[in-house]
C-alpha cells in the first residue's frame, strides 16, 4: 500500500492505526518533558475521550487534544502543535490538536446539554481556535481520500504567525455531530483532563 498524508509541510508516509491509550500516554509524556504547559488547559475530547470511558464504543480513527489559552503565545503554540503532530507519526496513533480560548471550549461543554447555547449565551463571547495547517490531504494508491482546506469552509482564517492560522466562529457541521451523539445516548459528553488523570483507564 502507498500511503501519504499531508498537513501543509508536514507530511509522512506510514499510516497511523485507531488510537491506544498507550499511544496517548506516551505522546503526553514527551510533551511535558519538552514544554512547560502551565499556561494552558488541556483536553482529550471527542470520540477516544468517550472511548476511554466507555471501551464498548467503537474506536475512532484519531484522538482530538485541545490546549486552552485566551492569548497564547504563537511561536509556542505552533511549536507544539507541530510537534504532537510528528509524535502522533512516531506512536501510529494520530492526534488531531488545535488551541481554542475559553469561550470555545465553554461552548462545546454546553453542546453536552443536549442543545446548542442561544445567541444570548453569545453576547460579549467569541469563539476563536488555532491551527498549524490550513490543508490536510490524504492519499492512499494514489486515491484522494481526504482533501480539507481550511480556507474553503471558514469564513474568517487569518495567518497571525507563520503556519499558526487563527480562525473565528463556531462549526455547524461539528456542532451537528456532537449533538446527534449526545441526543442518541452515543456519547456521554465526557473529556479527559490531562494535566489532572492518572490514565487509568480499562480499555
Amino acid at each position: 500500500m502507498e500511503f501519504y498524508a499531508s498537513w501543509d509541510n508536514i507530511s509522512t508516509n506510514n499510516p497511523w492505526s485507531r488510537p491506544s491509550l498507550y499511544a496517548l500516554i506516551n505522546i503526553w509524556k514527551e510533551l511535558n518533558s519538552k514544554y512547560n504547559l502551565e499556561n494552558y488547559e488541556v483536553y482529550l475530547a471527542g470520540g477516544f475521550a468517550e472511548y476511554l470511558h466507555n471501551p464498548n464504543l467503537p474506536l475512532t480513527w484519531d484522538m482530538d487534544i485541545c490546549f486552552v489559552n485566551d492569548n497564547p503565545n504563537y511561536s509556542e503554540i505552533k511549536s507544539i502543535l507541530d510537534d504532537i503532530l510528528k509524535m502522533s507519526f512516531k506512536y501510529e496513533s494520530l492526534v488531531d490538536a488545535k488551541c481554542v480560548n475559553k469561550d470555545t471550549w465553554n461552548y462545546f461543554e454546553y453542546l453536552h446539554s443536549g442543545e446548542a447555547p442561544s445567541k444570548d449565551w453569545w453576547v460579549g463571547k467569541n469563539s476563536i481556535s488555532y491551527f498549524n495547517w490550513t490543508k490536510f490531504t490524504k492519499i492512499i494508491d494514489g486515491v484522494v481520500e481526504i482533501d480539507n482546506d481550511l480556507t474553503k469552509t471558514h469564513t474568517y482564517i487569518k495567518e497571525v504567525y507563520d503556519g499558526l492560522y487563527k480562525v473565528e466562529g463556531c462549526w455547524e457541521e461539528l456542532e451537528k455531530k456532537v449533538l446527534d451523539k449526545i441526543n442518541s445516548n452515543i456519547y456521554k459528553g465526557v473529556n479527559v483532563n490531562l494535566k489532572t488523570t492518572n490514565f487509568n483507564f480499562v480499555t
